[in-house]
C-alpha cells in the first residue's frame, strides 16, 4: 500500500448537507477499493486561479490515503464522473 494525497475543488454552490455528502461519496469511493483514509482537510470555499466553465470559486478538499497502485485508476474514473468535482489530482507521497 502507498500513500497518496488527493486534493479536489467541488462547484461553489454547494453547501451544508449536499457539501458533505460528496465528501462522504470521495471517501466511500477510496474506502471501496480497499483504501483507508487517514486524514481530510476541509480548505474551504477559496477563489480559483483561472474560471472552470465560468465558475470563479471553489470548495477546496484534501484527502490522505493508502491504498494500492491498481486502484488509483478507478478513484481517478469515478472522479472525473463526479459533476460537483470541477478539478482533482492524486499524488503520491513518499512518507
Amino acid at each position: 500500500m502507498n500513500h497518496y494525497e488527493l486534493m479536489y475543488i467541488m462547484i461553489p454552490t454547494l453547501e451544508g448537507e449536499a457539501l458533505e455528502g460528496v465528501m462522504s461519496k470521495v471517501t466511500t469511493l477510496i474506502e471501496s477499493v480497499n483504501g483507508t483514509v487517514t486524514e481530510v482537510k476541509k480548505w474551504g470555499k477559496r477563489r480559483l486561479a483561472y474560471e472552470i466553465n465560468d465558475i470563479k470559486d471553489g470548495f477546496y478538499v484534501v484527502v490522505t490515503f493508502d491504498t494500492a497502485p491498481e486502484s488509483i485508476s478507478e478513484i481517478d474514473r469515478v472522479l472525473k464522473l463526479t459533476e460537483e468535482v470541477l478539478r482533482f489530482l492524486i499524488t503520491k507521497n513518499d512518507e
